[in-house]
Parts: structure tokens; C-alpha cells; sequence
């Protein structure tokens, strides 16, 4: 162990090489390892995640989709069947059709499917490899001979699952014990690479799987993102020639199963988005990676090791000569740089580290460097400690027992003490030896600290720079002993009563808030801690003498309610911290409650008034099932009455909590895209209604989403509203319509954004619309009255729009519909 004797230059040298030496082997092992693989493979996805690859507009996806399937059968169709697809995708030219299909056995109609592959002008199939023979030996499915022969191009179709389940990529080159198959992508690219076997992929031994050049693949986005045809509409002729046209002719086109219990789906590092990635669209993924050199290599383990030879012995280098804010912000730096380095090797080079060990390594390295350079400080500090304690017990020496001699504060003691554990009743002498162990060292440790001189000046310790900052506390303690001062003036000030006794009950303190509670003018007219104490009064069952002795010898607190001068306080008796067997003082806390006490009042009155308006409508239920039993009427209105609570009870506090909101979080949204969910979350009960919900979005030609600032969830709510009192008061099979646009106010450039929601409903009667947006207002019609509510929804909505800085305005003729037209200022262009 390395020890404060030891010269700077020795203990800096040792540890910094033992340090670095340790660091560089732990990566080592963990790289070699792969230890903290999954760290790099997390910082992998969330950068494939954002960082989209190219989007080939050159391929296109035929899909058997979950449609198709449902129309034509399940999976596998019959050769005809599949050959009337070829046909039709042939019909619009294509530049070549790849089948994503495994055509290993015959089949009596094959004949037709021979016809129409033979029309292709470039035929792509996918050879399989697995094990299938009952020997568990892997073979190599080709296409049935007479398939093959019509083949322009054949490769395989597998993909690497690594250990999370997640298909990051493939192999480019796999086979039975030679990797002779290209990838069926690289085949399709025609290029020399998948024309031959490259260099370093040899053999395996045996009937094994043999692979080589793994790559990873570069995402264009989640699943969806390529285009996609659904082959059920192409075999059933709903697609216009135009659109089949642009999607298919001179196009690749790749066929494949994207119905969801076809299995042929992948889990994706951007599967969050969208869910599961179909394998067809992976291999459009990867065609597109490799006709545009996107493809991602892996990166050799020797450039990991260089990092890590950097960094770590960057970290050792630069800890020990830092200050103790910029050490962690260099800890920082350097732990965060291997995770930069990653990311830019992927952008720049398509190449992919495994450096999060060298993260690892620096995070490690930091607490241990700063053990031991506390190690070092609390040497120093402990002494220093000792020094300022030992003026601290001066300091109170001399503020509070004035110019008493040793033997008067012994006896004043000893009298305090006596009075205080009430050993007589009629004399003030103690007798130590009926003293508890901790009331003999109180004693004790008065008497040694009227004693007791300043400790002489600490030696001075060489070191680093640490260490010399650590030298310059002595010159600190001066401000030490001035922000001493400075607390207590603070405590002065506080709103609180705070009162501190020493455990011998001298009044050490007593700040002006106290003084105002106990209705006292001055400190001076407070004899000692009994006439304080005889001002508050304890609850029953309880001494203050019980109560000091506790907090002192037991260190227990106590907290209660006392009315003082017809006032409420909250007082707290605590002790302070000590190292002896005692608190050697205690502090008496006076909280006036009387602003408490009146927020608690209107508290409960709004709560009142809350459970009240729920429980009536539960009341209700109670006596219904007690009245009539349980039928299916019955069931009827339980749920009726107890939606109608909860509905009241929540549209309440919703109201409630944005009106007491002084302000709420504000961000950028798409006002189109918060319509859309709006839109989506009232389906089901329009659903039930059979009522049709329509939205027009950007109906001023543009594409781009109209953003603006503000809450996305209050706005939201606030469209859900409004859907959901459409869909109420409308009669089935109506349509509902909304509408978001933007539109310039002025020259200058001025924008707004519009929202109108639309309905074909009942309307609202002429002299009740200037009454809608009234809390609790409920129509009177009659034909209203079944699906009237709590009169609070209306009231949200205008809240919510006038909160940002907009307005809401409605058009309604009774028996004809009702429009609500929103509008929101200043939107954002992004």
C-alpha cells in the first residue's frame, strides 16, 4: 500500500503505471471476450435507428400480405396460382423478378408456373440451407431441375440471429462445407464479387455450414419503408395501369410473404418502430446496401486496441493533474469519446467497433484514482478537523460562560444537570456515581472542554496538485469561522422558530421567529431553557423532562401539535449530531400552522364537493341492486350510473389541474399528426355507431406536417373531446369530418393553423350556443337529455386553446350539425 511517506513523484509513477496496465488488460480480456458486446450493439441500433441508409427507388416489394392470404388462401398457393402473379408482374416489364419463394419440390401444375418464368428476362430464386435429412446433416435445397434450368440468378437467403434475437446481417457467402453460394442480393447485383469465392473463405471440415464476409446491413427505416404492392390486388386487377406502371416497369421486383403467419419475419435493431421486418424486405435492404456501398464491415480488433491504448493512458495522464470539477468532466469526455469514435466510424468509414469496454475501462479507473487521492485529502482534512473542533469548543467557551473561572462552569454544570434529572428535589448536589454512563461523560466532557488548549498547527503533506489545494485549508478555516457567522444570521432570519440548548439546557440559541411565537420581546427575557419550555406545553402522557432525556440519551425525536397564545405550532424536539454516547445539544423547532390549516380547509371543501357529486350516482347503483335484483336492465344502468361518476369526477380534476397550472411544458408537435391520433383513439365508439370519422389533412396542398409549439397531450385531449361529444350527439351512420390546414393571416407572413371538426348531429339550439363553454351547463332539449354530460369537456377544450393563445369558435343549426372550428397561432416551419 502506497502511503502518504512516500515521495509525489514515487506515488505518482507507481500508481499511474499500475493504473494504466490494469485498464489496457481489462479491455484487452473484454474485447478478446466480448464482454460488453451488448453495449456496442445497443450504441449499433440507435444509430441505425436514426441514420437511414439509402431508399433504392429502384425496388419494389410484391407482397403476399395478410389481404392476399385472406383472399386466395393460406400459404403456399398452388403453382398456378403463383404463376398468374408472375404473369401479371410480367405484363408491366420489369427489369428482373426475384422470387423469395423455396421451390424445392415439383408439383403436378408446374407446368404453367415453367411457362411464365420462362417469359422473365431475369429470374432471381433462393436456394435454401438447413438441416433436413434425417441423418441432421445440413444440405443445399435448390430450386426442382426444371426451375433451375430457367434460373438467371441463385444465391442463398439466410440471415445471422445474434444472441438478442435481433438480425443485424448476414453472411455474404455460405454453403455445405465450401462457401460457394453468394448471397441471393449479391448475385442480383451482377458484380464480379458474386462471381467468385473471395480470398480467406475456405472450407469447412466436414458436412458443415461453411460462411465467410459477414456484413451488417444499413436500414432505409422500420418495416414499411420500401414500397409494397399487394399481390391480391394485382391478381384481382384493382390497381390503376398508371400506378403499376411507375411501381413495376424496368424495376426490380422482388416477391415475397410479409403476411403475418407466414413466419417469414426478422426482428430488426429499428423493430420498435413498426414491429417485425419481413425477410423480403430485409433483402431489399440489403440489395439497396450493396449496389450503393453501404454495407457496414466489421472493424479489425487491432484499431480497438489502439483506442484503448490512447484513452486509458490519456485517463492516467490527465487525472492526476487535474482540479477535482475538471477531472470528472475529463472522466466524462474520455468514457464518451470511444461511443463518438464508434458512431463516426459507421458514418464515415460503414465500419463498426466494439469499444464500449474502453468506456467501461475510464468509468473504472476514475473512482479508484479518486480513492486515492482522498485517500490522501482526509489525511490531511482529519487533522485539520481536529483543529477547527478544538477552536469551535473555545469559541463556545468563551461566548457563553464569559468570564466564569473552570471551578463556577463545573458547579453551574453540575447544578443544570441535577435540576435537569431531578436527582433531588430539595438539593442541587449530585452524587456521580448515580450518573448513567452517558451522564458521566457529559460531565466529563464538560470539564475537558474548559480545559482543553488549541491543538498545535497539522504538518503540511507534499503531493500533486490535489494535494496542494488540499494544503490551503488552513487559510480556509478563517472562512470557515466567517460563514459560521453567517449561518447563524440565517437562522436568524428564518420564517421557523428555531431555539438550540445544549444538553446542560443553556440556551445556545434563539432566533426572532421563535421570540415572535412565544411572545417575547428579547432573548434576554428567556431565564434558561425551563421558562421556554414551560411556555409550550407537551401532549398528555408526556414530561419535557421524559422528553429532553430521550432526545439526548436515546437520541430520539419527537414532533406535536401545541397551541401557544391560541396559535397552532408544530414543534419538533431533535437532537444534533454527536460522536459520544449523547447529543451534546438539541434544537426545539415552532412551525405556525395557521396558513396550513386554512389551505387544508379549502382543500377539503373542494374534496367534498368532489366525493359528494361521485357518490351520488354510486348511491344510486346500490339502491337499484337492492330494489330490483340482478338482471340485464339492471346492468344497464350500473354501468350507466358508474360511467357518470367517473366521468365527473375525472373531466373535474382535469379542469381543475390545467386551471391551477401556471404554466405547462411546450415543445414542437405536427398539428396533422395530433389529429390523426385523435382521430384513431374515438374509433371503436364510432365504431359502435357506425358513424364514419374522416380526416383531411393539409388541405393547403402542402406535404410537410404543420407544426406549432405547444402541449401535444392537452391538445390532444382537447380533439378528443370534441370527437367524442360529435360522436354522442350524432345518429348513427352519419360521418364526422376534420379538417387541418394552414392559412396566412396577413402580408407579413402571419400563419395559423385551422382544425374543424365537423359533425352531421343533432346541432345545438341558437340560444344555448353562447352558453356551450359554460362549466356545468347541459342543454335542455329533451331528445339531448339521454347523452347529456357533465357540462365540463366544452369548458377543457376552450381552456386548453385559450392557453395557447388561440380561439375557438362554433357554427350550429339545430337539427342540421355543428361545427367547431379551432385556430392556433404562429406555427413553426421545421
Amino acid at each position: 500500500m502506497i502511503s502518504l511517506t512516500d515521495t509525489p513523484q514515487s506515488r505518482f509513477l507507481t500508481e499511474s503505471v499500475v493504473l494504466f496496465l490494469a485498464g489496457f488488460l481489462f479491455v484487452y480480456l473484454s474485447i478478446a471476450n466480448q464482454w460488453f458486446r451488448w453495449l456496442d450493439d445497443l450504441v449499433y441500433d440507435q444509430y441505425i435507428s436514426y441514420a437511414s441508409a439509402t431508399l433504392d427507388q429502384d425496388i419494389t416489394i410484391v407482397a403476399i400480405d395478410d389481404e392476399s392470404l385472406h383472399d386466395f388462401g393460406p400459404w403456399p398457393w398452388d403453382r398456378e396460382l403463383q404463376a398468374q402473379l408472375v404473369t401479371q408482374i410480367n405484363k408491366l416489364s420489369p427489369r428482373s423478378i426475384t422470387l423469395d419463394i423455396i421451390y424445392a419440390s415439383k408439383s403436378p401444375d408446374d407446368e404453367t408456373l415453367l411457362r411464365t418464368t420462362a417469359q422473365i428476362p431475369r429470374l432471381g430464386l433462393p436456394l435454401m440451407i438447413d438441416t433436413v435429412n434425417f441423418q441432421g446433416l445440413p444440405v443445399e435445397v435448390l430450386p426442382f431441375p426444371e426451375l433451375l434450368a430457367q434460373t438467371d440468378v441463385l444465391g442463398h437467403v439466410q440471415v445471422e440471429l445474434d444472441d438478442d434475437a435481433i438480425v443485424r446481417g448476414t453472411y455474404l457467402y455460405q454453403g455445405v462445407a465450401t462457401p460457394r453460394w453468394p448471397h441471393l442480393m449479391l448475385a442480383l447485383t451482377g458484380t464480379e464479387q458474386a462471381k467468385m469465392i473471395p480470398e480467406g473463405c475456405d472450407a469447412s471440415a466436414g458436412l458443415t455450414i461453411a460462411q465467410c464476409s459477414y456484413i451488417r446491413v444499413p436500414f432505409a427505416g422500420p418495416s414499411g419503408t420500401y414500397p409494397r404492392i399487394s399481390a391480391g390486388s394485382l391478381l384481382k386487377g384493382e390497381m390503376s395501369n398508371d400506378l403499376l406502371s411507375r411501381a413495376l416497369t424496368d424495376k426490380t421486383v422482388l416477391v415475397g410473404l410479409t403476411g403475418l403467419g407466414a413466419g417469414d419475419w426478422i426482428t430488426s435493431p429499428n423493430s420498435a418502430v413498426n414491429g417485425p421486418m419481413p425477410g423480403v424486405e430485409f433483402n431489399a435492404n440489403l440489395l439497396s446496401a450493396l449496389r450503393y456501398n453501404e454495407v457496414i464491415q466489421p472493424s479489425n480488433s487491432v484499431l480497438a486496441y489502439v483506442i484503448a491504448l490512447f484513452l486509458v493512458g490519456a485517463c492516467t495522464y490527465l487525472l492526476p493533474r487535474l482540479v477535482a470539477k475538471t477531472m470528472l468532466m475529463a472522466t466524462v469526455v474520455l468514457a464518451a469519446l470511444p461511443m463518438a469514435i464508434s458512431v463516426f466510424s459507421l458514418s464515415v468509414f460503414n465500419q463498426y467497433l466494439y469499444v464500449s469496454s474502453v468506456t467501461i475501462a475510464v468509468l473504472i479507473i476514475y473512482p479508484i484514482w479518486s480513492w486515492r487521492r482522498h485517500e490522501i485529502a482526509w489525511a490531511f482534512i482529519r487533522e485539520e478537523l481536529n483543529r477547527i473542533d478544538s477552536e469551535h469548543s473555545a469559541w463556545q467557551a468563551q461566548s457563553h460562560m464569559g468570564q466564569m473561572s473552570q471551578e463556577q462552569l463545573v458547579a453551574n454544570a453540575e447544578r443544570t444537570l441535577a435540576r435537569r434529572i431531578q436527582v433531588s428535589e430539595h438539593s442541587l448536589d449530585i452524587n456521580r456515581d448515580d450518573l448513567s454512563p452517558g451522564e458521566a461523560e457529559l460531565l466529563e466532557s464538560l470539564e475537558s472542554q474548559i480545559k482543553r488548549e488549541q491543538s498545535s498547527d497539522a504538518d503540511k503533506i507534499p503531493g500533486e496538485r490535489l494535494a496542494a489545494q488540499i494544503s490551503r485549508l488552513e487559510q480556509r478555516a478563517k472562512s470557515f469561522r466567517e460563514g459560521r457567522d453567517i449561518g447563524l444570521s440565517g437562522l436568524g432570519k428564518m420564517a421557523n422558530g428555531v431555539v438550540i440548548f445544549s444538553a446542560l439546557g443553556q440556551l445556545r440559541f434563539c432566533n426572532q421567529a421563535a421570540l415572535t411565537l412565544l411572545k417575547k420581546t428579547s432573548a434576554e427575557t428567556l431565564a434558561d431553557m425551563y421558562e421556554v419550555l414551560q411556555i409550550v406545553t407537551p401532549p398528555l402522557g408526556n414530561t419535557w423532562p421524559e422528553i429532553i432525556r430521550n432526545v439526548i440519551f436515546e437520541r430520539a425525536s419527537y414532533q406535536f401539535e401545541a397551541h401557544v397564545h391560541d396559535a397552532a405550532l408544530f414543534v419538533a424536539a431533535e437532537p444534533l449530531s454527536s460522536e459520544s454516547d449523547y447529543a451534546d445539544h438539541w434544537v426545539l423547532t415552532l412551525a405556525d400552522l395557521s396558513a396550513i390549516r386554512q389551505a387544508q380547509a379549502q382543500r377539503e371543501e373542494a374534496l367534498a364537493f368532489l366525493s359528494h357529486d361521485i357518490r351520488s350516482p354510486l348511491l344510486s347503483v346500490l339502491a337499484l341492486i337492492k330494489n330490483h335484483g340482478q338482471d340485464s336492465e339492471l346492468l344497464r344502468q350500473i354501468t350507466n350510473y358508474t360511467q357518470k361518476g367517473l366521468s365527473t369526477s375525472d373531466q373535474f380534476l382535469q379542469l381543475s389541474r390545467l386551471q391551477l397550472q401556471a404554466d405547462f411544458e411546450r415543445y414542437e408537435i405536427a398539428m396533422d399528426q395530433l389529429a390523426a391520433n385523435a382521430c384513431e383513439q374515438v374509433f371503436y365508439l364510432a365504431r359502435e355507431k357506425n358513424i364514419n370519422v374522416s380526416l383531411n389533412e393539409n388541405s393547403n396542398g402542402e406535404d410537410d406536417n404543420l407544426w406549432l409549439e405547444g402541449n401535444g397531450e392537452l391538445l390532444e385531449r382537447a380533439l378528443v373531446n370534441l370527437l367524442t361529444n360529435a360522436i354522442k350527439y350524432s345518429d348513427v351512420g352519419t360521418k364526422i369530418e376534420v379538417t387541418v390546414e394552414e392559412a396566412h393571416l396577413d402580408t407579413h407572413s402571419n400563419k395559423e393553423i385551422t382544425v374543424r371538426v365537423s359533425d352531421e348531429g343533432h346541432g345545438i339550439p341558437e340560444a344555448e350556443i353562447a352558453h356551450i363553454f359554460d362549466p356545468y351547463f347541459r342543454s335542455s332539449e329533451q331528445v339531448l337529455a339521454e347523452n347529456r354530460g357533465t357540462g365540463l369537456g366544452l369548458r377543457f377544450v376552450k381552456t386548453v386553446i385559450e392557453r395557447h393563445n388561440g380561439k375557438i369558435e362554433v357554427d350550429s343549426r339545430w337539427g342540421e350539425g355543428t361545427t367547431f372550428t379551432i385556430r392556433l397561432p404562429s406555427p413553426i416551419d421545421l
